[in-house]
This record gives C-alpha cells, structure tokens and sequence, in this order.
C-alpha cells in the first residue's frame, strides 16, 4: 500500500475502471473500497463477477474522466489490447495507473465481496481515481452557502440534499468527518435542523 498512497490517499471509496477476462473481455466501473484492505462488491447477473469466477484476476485502472465510466456502464468500452489475459485502456490521456491484481473471493451473496491484491502497476501512478465523497463535498459547501438567502421550499430541498451528501460523503470518504462535523454544528447553531 505504501507505493500507492499518492494514488488512494485516504480511506474511502474511489470509482475505478475494472477489466476482467473469463467469458469475455470486459471493461466496467466498480467502486474499489479502501478501509483496512482493499476490496470491491459484483452483484449477480453481471459480466464482471462472470469473469472473476472464472479467472480471478483484474486490471484497475485509474481516471478522471467521467464520460468513460459512462461508456463502461453503456458497454461501449473497449480494451486497447490484454495484459496478462486482462483487458486494458492505454491511453495516457485517458488513464494515469493501471494496476494488475489478484480478487479473492471473500463472501458470496448479492453482492459477492472480492479482497484486491495488488500484483503490478505501470503508469506514473501519481493521481487519485474520481471519489464521489470529494465531489460532493463541494456540492455540499455551495449548497450550505445558499440557505441563508433562500427561503421556504428552496431552504428545505437545500436542507435534504445536504443531508443526503453527509451520508454519502462519510460512507465514501471519511477522512472528511471531522469537517462534515463542523459543518454540521455550524448549521445547528444557525438553527438549521439535519436529520
């Protein structure tokens, strides 16, 4: 973990592209968690979780661009050539870090719960991956800013999806909690109430 902490600086939950062989090649957006270990959840039905039963092992890799977790979602992404059996993107452009890994299967169920294994990286590996908790964290300081000078159903839609963001903010990213919890008390003290 150490050579990768530029890459995952905190523990959370970063969106990476993960290319799996098997059945078939396949590229798709997975939420790769890291709390104490690595790991990521496949539900049923899915190409990926097909293919790591098969083949236990996987590429991640590592963007920022948003458009191509769309195309994974859509099917439309496709692998620039196999490394090691495993589909992968070589676009330096595109992605910063692709790592080679083995995914231990660690519980079955809806969702199946892989253990990630880092084997091999190659790409400057120097980025972090797109973390929905960052993301909104900012959404979530321009919503706070706006509630003092709105009013009414304006205030309460403001007031739901801040609390909306905390949850998900301190599920995805919680080296944020102890600003979330200064936020929280801030806006208690203006006598704003959050579920």
């Amino acid at each position: 973990m150490e050579g990768f902490k530029k890459v995952f600086p905190a523990t959370g939950i970063y969106e990476v592209l993960v290319g799996t062989s098997g059945k078939s090649p396949n590229i798709s957006p997975l939420g790769l968690r890291y709390m104490d270990e690595f790991k990521f959840k496949v539900y049923r039905g899915s190409i990926s979780l097909e293919n790591l039963l098969q083949y236990p092992y996987c590429s991640i890799m590592i963007t920022d661009r948003p458009e191509l977790f769309y195309l994974g979602l859509r099917g439309l992404l496709h692998q620039d050539k196999l490394f090691y059996g495993l589909p992968i993107i070589i676009s330096s452009e595109k992605i910063y870090c692709t790592i080679i890994a083995r995914c231990e299967l660690v519980s079955l169920g809806d969702p199946y719960e892989f253990r990630v294994r880092f084997l091999e990286d190659s790409g400057p590996c120097d980025r972090s991956p797109i973390s929905r908790g960052t993301g909104l964290f900012i959404d979530m300081l321009v919503h706070t800013t706006r509630l003092d000078i709105v009013s009414g159903n304006e205030r309460s839609r403001l007031l739901y999806i801040i609390n909306y963001e905390i949850d998900v903010i301190r599920k995805t990213y919680p080296s944020l909690s102890q600003y979330l919890d200064e936020i929280v008390r801030q806006l208690e003290l203006k006598g704003y109430k959050l579920d």
